[in-house]
């Protein structure tokens, strides 16, 4: 419950940074409104079939779809970024960052760049939840009882 009540304060706080940046960019005169109804029933849909499957947490092809799933993220993200770069011709920034033209501005990307990574952060119990359906080692009475027989 608590982890679903920290999720909803993530969501209210990313939606009031993202009115604010649009108020910033399009004036306080624009319908800054985000809509979010079609992703959360879309997300209850494939909720749906995926609540009806048997022992669905200790199937073993979860975690190498988890792991394959990860590093397909992170080859994404890599060659987003390496396209980026290709594309300007350069790399932007540097040790502290893109550069800004005041310090409220990079205070501001800071803060941004903080509440990304936190908000990342919590679907950090996807990693306990995988590791759940990986086997348990044998216990150690049983791996050492082979020693004990040659003595």
């Amino acid at each position: 419950m608590e982890d679903l009540k920290a999720r909803n304060v993530q969501l209210y706080i990313s939606r009031a940074i993202q009115r604010s940046n649009c108020f910033h960019n399009k004036g306080h005169d624009a319908p800054c409104e985000f809509g979010d109804n079609l992703y959360i029933l879309l997300f209850g849909v494939i909720q749906i079939p995926f609540s009806q499957i048997p022992n669905f947490h200790e199937m073993e092809w979860l975690s190498i779809f988890a792991a394959i799933m990860s590093f397909a993220y992170t080859f994404i993200g890599t060659a987003l970024g390496l396209a980026k770069v290709i594309g300007d011709g350069r790399i932007r920034g540097d040790i502290t960052g893109v550069s800004t033209t005041s310090v409220a501005e990079k205070v501001w990307l800071t803060s941004q760049a903080v509440g990304d990574i936190a908000f990342a952060y919590t679907y950090n119990i996807i990693l306990l939840e995988i590791e759940d359906t990986l086997k348990d080692p044998p216990p150690q009475n049983i791996k050492t009882s082979g020693c004990s027989e040659l003595e």
